[in-house]
């Protein structure tokens, strides 16, 4: 994205276009990661130079996982051709005759005659000539600059300092040496050739202190090698960059003494004739990656800044080097601008490298107008809520922070979350766009959507929004940052009114698990239940929200090392205005697990007002394998239930149903237990319980269960559901919970603390939903679904000083793209800047989408218990399955690999079966038989 450099918005993440070309545009941004082409060469890269074709099109010189690459693209941008180079590194210039000249040192081991070579080369890699200049007595020769002469010779600058000019066929016609009194420090030498055919060089020191002040050198030599003059430069500056201006004189771009960029125009004989400083308080700069004079006699520097942001900045000045305009470049993970070039049309084109979130530096191209905009395209608005129902905003009417607005057209898709007053804008490429508004729940509706926009320049689209029922809609959030043995730990509970009307007498149930005692809370409380109690918020208005703390503590018995501690929210009122199915039958099944004395009861009862119409199914899973699978149980009256009571031996178990069908809601009756009883080896199984999915997808209600742990990570990330096994496998179209935690380990307090967080694209930027967080934030999404989340004066006391609240996270959910295909691995990590330092990247999480996946394994069956005969087993060939009974209708073999993969599945033939395991690997298979009836039966099958 590009900016104006005087704004203080934080860089957005730049968008990887990889797709069909698009209509011409005058301005582009282009980053060449690895997807969707991860077999091809992009990452570790840059652009050095750039070159303009012809036809319109641009040649990049890159380096590229450490070779020379050309990259060719098209006028847009898009990538063509992608060859070996012979070199491409900082001393390259494109020749007259359109081939190429590069100069570098030969290495270490070459005589001292050889430490510098020339060589020209043309595009297709074929070497023209190569020479090695003869060096000094002393040697250690290296390249400091090259250029190409009006009459087509070459000039060759380094150090130890000389000069060295070279005829068309690369012959030495002289070569010059100047005095160097400071040669340990002094930089290396820059050329220039002036009108008359003589060459201005100057260097500057390394290095400077205190004790160590810059020096600069330069000499003024004739186009025979003669000295015209030598000395110092008037003006202080540690040069960089280095033109000749329209009006023949010299200017240069570096530091001076105090730190600061200045731009100098110097005479032949090194007198300053005007100096400008470059405002750091505007322009942080690092260092330069370019200077050129610009075809109306201005100068265009191409900077790079570090710290937190590191930006691109094009700074466009006039002929007497006052600042006429500038823009900024990048995203917020180290992006850098290397070579720069005007086209004929006045625009320009930057060559660099950008780092994504999680990626290693990959090629960035920037293409520009006149102005330096990349994304001269703007669709903007108002997002509001239209009280007055005229589908015509007022300035009073309530803003929707924090929706979704979406930007689409062949090049892309494009985001943009709407601020507190309403406003939301997106930085386009020129084009025609759909522009849409993502509505979160069913009580909203958009006068006017997915507006069709020619988005050329600068386009207002406004969206007013009206209620579909006047009710509220009230969610629930609780989080914590982490629970300890012995300590006190926060949880932070967030009640917000998604819904059109105000919520009175607002209050949240919580219960808290038996290991967590509450010792206090931010708002009044009262016990309802056991270790549960009732907390009162009051009224909250639509689109307002309300948070509170409360303060528990667990024991400190070792034993709950490791276990989930859960607390369940329910947020009252918690009833929808809107009309349930017709079709519904107003059942509603529960699930619940229980620990009770040596036996785990697992219960599915219908707590609705209706029986149940037809059969449901259940699973039961233990530990890591699925014991009972589409199992049928009722029809259910109300508050009739099924009990499947499991041995207390510290397994874990858990029971998902199926909702009765059309049942309001996005209620998946589950429950689970952990920890009831022990093994025989005096053991329980830990870590299963945030494998899965909790029941908690309705707004009113929210389940949050955290593992007791000996110490914190300080800045991770965490997603839940954590996934099966170590995949991490979920179903397609699991909405997905992160969690970003982090806490300051340094020595100061942290004024601001900024998170990053750039969604994989498996992931749905529309359906992002921000939630409860340990201290205040604003919240913004940036052009390419990068989320951010800043932390503005939170004064983050370091953890030396204060460890107990020197903690903070942030939490949001997110859904998958529509079927994401199987295999898919969704992986996400973030950045955390503590004010000007650099990022702190978390762990990255990751996802396997499968069906099917957990293990399956054989147990008691819900019908009568039939003998299935498989032989032989282990088998190496041929094997036969065979059922007991024959009046078993529609029987059907299931198979599944050890990591639960469905690999087979076939009819069987009366009550025998048999298959070819000719290909199948060795190992232990699982399978299912099931009939008409239900599941018959299950267990293991082992190929040798």
């Amino acid at each position: 994205m590009n900016k104006v450099a005087q704004l203080t918005s934080f860089p957005v993440l730049l968008l990887c276009l990889l797709l069909s070309s698009s209509t011409w545009c005058q301005g582009w941004e282009r980053i060449y990661f690895t997807e969707p082409n991860p077999d091809s060469e992009y990452t570790s890269s840059a652009a050095d130079h750039v070159f303009a074709q012809d036809d319109g099109s641009f040649l990049f010189a890159c380096h590229i996982n450490g070779n020379p690459r050309w990259l060719y693209t098209d006028a847009n941008g898009m990538m063509t051709n992608l060859t070996s180079a012979n070199y491409t590194g900082p001393f390259l210039i494109r020749t007259n005759d359109q081939n190429f000249v590069h100069a570098a040192r030969t290495g270490a081991n070459s005589p001292p005659e050889q430490d510098v070579f020339v060589r020209k080369f043309d595009l297709d890699g074929n070497i023209l000539w190569t020479h090695f200049p003869p060096g000094n007595l002393f040697g250690n020769e290296a390249v400091s600059d090259l250029l190409q002469t009006a009459d087509g010779d070459y000039v060759i600058t380094g150090a130890p300092a000389y000069m060295t000019r070279l005829n068309e066929n690369g012959d030495v016609a002289w070569k010059t040496v100047l005095p160097d009194p400071e040669e340990d420090n002094i930089y290396q030498y820059l050329a220039v050739q002036l009108e008359d055919g003589s060459f201005f060089t100057a260097a500057s020191s390394a290095w400077f202190t205190t004790n160590n002040p810059l020096m600069t050198h330069a000499a003024h030599i004739d186009a025979a090698g003669n000295r015209l003059w030598f000395g110092s430069l008037e003006a202080d500056v540690q040069i960089e960059q280095m033109v000749v201006a329209a009006d023949g004189n010299i200017v240069v771009a570096g530091r001076n003494p105090d730190y600061n960029f200045v731009l100098v125009k110097l005479d032949n004989n090194g007198n300053t004739i005007w100096e400008i400083e470059i405002p750091n308080a505007i322009y942080p700069l690092a260092y330069t990656g370019d200077l050129l004079v610009t075809m109306d006699g201005g100068f265009a520097l191409l900077a790079n800044s570090q710290g937190t942001e590191e930006d691109l900045y094009l700074i466009k000045m006039d002929s007497e080097g006052s600042i006429e305009w500038s823009q900024t470049y990048g995203g917020p993970f180290r992006d850098n601008g290397q070579d720069l070039l005007q086209l004929p049309d006045g625009g320009y084109v930057i060559g660099g490298g950008a780092n994504g979130m999680g990626e290693n530096q990959s090629t960035y191209l920037i293409r520009t107008d006149e102005l330096g905009n990349a994304a001269s395209g703007l669709i903007q608005g108002q997002v509001q809520y239209d009280t007055d129902e005229n589908c015509v905003l007022n300035p009073d009417e309530q803003a929707l922070e924090n929706w979704i607005v979406s930007a689409e057209n062949s090049t892309g898709l494009f985001y943009a979350s709407v601020a507190a007053d309403g406003s939301y804008a997106i930085e386009v490429t020129p084009g025609e766009y759909t522009v849409t508004l993502n509505v979160p729940n069913e009580y909203w509706t958009v006068c006017t959507n997915e507006v069709q926009v020619s988005a050329m320049d600068t386009v207002a689209v406004d969206f007013a929004v009206q209620s579909i029922e006047q009710c509220p809609l009230m969610e629930v959030q609780i989080q914590n940052y982490g629970i300890r043995l012995c300590e006190p730990a926060t949880m932070n509970v967030l009640c917000r009114n998604l819904g059109t009307s105000l919520a009175e007498d607002v209050s949240v149930d919580i219960e808290f698990d038996n290991d967590l005692e509450i010792i206090s809370a931010s708002v009044p409380f009262s016990p309802v239940g056991i270790n549960t109690y009732n907390f009162t918020l009051g009224d909250i208005d639509f689109l307002q929200q309300s948070t509170f703390t409360v303060e528990v503590v667990t024991g400190c018995d070792i034993v709950l090392l490791g276990q989930s501690l859960c607390v369940e929210a329910h947020i009252f009122p918690d009833s929808s205005c809107l009309a349930p199915n017709d079709l519904w039958s107003g059942a509603s099944i529960a699930a619940s697990a229980s620990c009770e004395g040596d036996e785990v009861h697992l219960v599915l009862e219908n707590i609705g007002e209706s029986a149940m119409q037809q059969e449901l199914r259940y699973t039961v899973i233990e530990d890591h394998v699925i014991m009972l699978e589409d199992v049928p149980f009722g029809p259910l009256e109300p508050g009739q239930s099924v009990l499947l009571p499991r041995v207390a031996d510290g397994t874990f178990y858990r029971i998902e149903s199926e909702q009765a069908a059309f049942h309001p809601g996005t209620s998946m009756p589950s429950a689970f237990i952990e920890a009831c009883g022990e093994n025989a080896a005096g053991e329980i199984s830990l870590g299963f319980v945030n494998q899965h999915p909790l029941d908690d997808a309705d707004y009113f209600l929210d389940i949050n269960c955290t593992e007791v742990v000996a110490a914190y990570d300080p800045n991770a990330k965490r997603a839940l559901p954590q996934g099966y096994e170590a995949a991490h496998y979920i179903e397609p179209n699991t909405r997905i919970t992160y969690q970003l935690h982090f806490q300051n380990t340094g020595t100061a307090p942290a004024n601001e603390v900024i998170l990053l967080d750039q969604l994989s694209p498996h992931l749905d930027p529309t359906k992002v939903e921000v939630g409860v967080s340990s201290h205040f934030y604003e919240f913004d999404m940036l052009r390419d679904g990068t989320l951010r989340f800043t932390f503005s004066d939170i004064q983050l006391p370091d953890s030396t000083a204060n460890e107990p609240e020197s903690h903070g996270y942030v939490q949001f959910s997110v859904a998958q793209q529509d079927d994401v295909e199987l295999g898919t691995v969704i992986e996400n990590t973030a950045a955390i800047y503590f004010d000007f330092n650099p990022a702190i990247w978390t762990n990255t999480t990751f996802h396997t989408i499968g069906r099917d996946f957990i293990l399956v394994e054989a147990d008691e069956i819900a019908a009568s218990p039939l003998q299935v005969q498989i032989f032989p087993n282990p088998f190496q060939e041929e094997v036969t399955i065979l059922v007991e009974r024959t009046d078993l209708e529609s029987l059907n073999f299931l198979l599944f690999d050890s990591s639960g993969r469905k690999i087979l599945s076939k009819s069987f033939s009366g009550n025998r079966l048999q298959i070819d395991g000719t290909a199948w690997p060795a190992g232990i298979y699982f399978y299912q038989i099931n009939s008409a009836q239900g599941l018959i039966g299950s267990g293991k099958m082992i190929a040798k």
